[in-house]
């Protein structure tokens, strides 16, 4: 229920414009949704900075910490006392609970062990099909390395390695999280959209780091495959952009200086091992403010994932590194999170200005429909 809001016409949790105030003070219908939601679930979320009361929730920062948020909920006053859910089983789903227990094909793998595994299968298969691309293209340079197969690839070559990564990766992606495949396809593929090029972006970065040892001059850009970031001319061929393809090559070595100046740094300084990569996959998925009050069960859905890989991170910060103070470690990896978060949108500003000017993926339908 809601009624006329108050002069001020603004909502006191996240100060965008509202027309009318909802849970009986100045608040937008997010925000009390987000409320709502949070009580109704009983979780408590981390703070991104590690602490309490320190990060800016309004609407144009995207609601980025959500302890932060709900805290800020409280203490303007809102108040939700209807019915905390806590349905009680059927016989029928009584029984029904105790036979997939039993069931021996069913297991208790966490959610880190889950995801490692399916991304190692992943990257397998990604490196077979690049393999074989290799073979048949027109990429002949094998890096030096003493223990990883890279190759330097180009422009054309990136493309069709970037169908192989789309379609494994959405594999990936139905397998991890078999919940968001009971939402509506078009909720699927949008969540996709800004999933496929968060994990490139933390695939890069990570991988280049854990490789290469910095990202000086070479950028992981596939399973196998890399580019020299000192030379973007020669990513792209010859008649790329045309009369204007000095402009292009600037633009690209602007790009990939702007991703590694917001990603790098958070990088370096959280230091993140192989299992914090995983959880990095989940949690990059999950941070996204949905608004619409028709996403209730998808963002319900987006915290049980994150709150499983959270519990998960706990356990491993505990039992496998010794930890009794983790909260700075794991405050950095949701800085990273976050990092990556920006870095999508920067990608997103620049592969516009790739096709819309420099007539780049022209014929690539599938990509501008992901991507645009």
């Amino acid at each position: 229920m809601s009624v006329i809001a108050a002069d001020s016409g603004k909502c006191l949790v996240c100060a965008a414009p509202i027309t009318s105030i909802h849970f009986g003070i100045d608040a937008c219908r997010a925000c009390t949704s987000f409320f709502k939601r949070t009580k109704l679930s009983g979780k408590r979320f981390p703070c991104r900075r590690g602490g309490p009361g320190r990060c800016d929730i309004t609407r144009g920062d995207n609601f980025v910490c959500r302890r932060c948020r709900f805290d800020k909920c409280v203490e303007v006053g809102m108040v939700y006392e209807g019915l905390m859910r806590a349905a009680k089983k059927t016989p029928k789903e009584d029984r029904q609970v105790s036979t997939i227990i039993e069931t021996p094909s069913m297991s208790n793998e966490r959610i880190l062990g889950k995801i490692a595994r399916e991304y190692k299968s992943c990257m397998d298969r990604r490196r077979v099909q690049e393999r074989i691309l290799i073979s048949t293209a027109n990429v002949k340079e094998r890096l030096p390395h003493p223990t990883e197969e890279i190759y330097s690839t180009n422009f054309e070559c990136s493309i069709r390695t970037l169908y192989i990564s789309i379609t494994e990766i959405w594999s990936f992606f139905k397998v991890l999280f078999p919940s968001l495949m009971e939402r509506p396809l078009s909720d699927q593929l949008e969540l996709f959209r800004t999933y496929l090029p968060k994990v490139h972006s933390v695939e890069c970065f990570f991988r280049t780091i854990q490789i290469f040892g910095n990202c000086n001059k070479y950028l992981m850009c596939s399973a196998i495959m890399s580019v020299n970031k000192l030379n973007p001319e020669d990513w792209i061929s010859p008649t790329d952009g045309g009369s204007n393809r000095s402009t292009l090559v600037e633009t690209l070595r602007v790009y990939v200086n702007d991703q590694m100046a917001v990603v790098v740094p958070s990088l370096e300084r959280a230091q993140i091992t192989e299992r914090e990569m995983h959880a990095l996959l989940a949690l990059i998925l999950c941070d996204s403010d949905w608004r619409t009050d028709s996403c209730e069960r998808l963002l319900s859905s987006l915290d049980e994932i994150r709150s499983e890989v959270l519990e998960d991170l706990r356990r491993y910060y505990k039992e496998e590194l010794g930890l009794t103070e983790y909260s700075t470690r794991l405050g950095n990896l949701m800085t990273v999170c976050h990092a990556i978060r920006e870095a999508n949108t920067i990608f997103q500003e620049c592969f516009r200005m790739q096709v819309t000017l420099f007539d780049l993926y022209t014929s690539e339908k599938l990509i501008q429909e992901l991507f645009l």
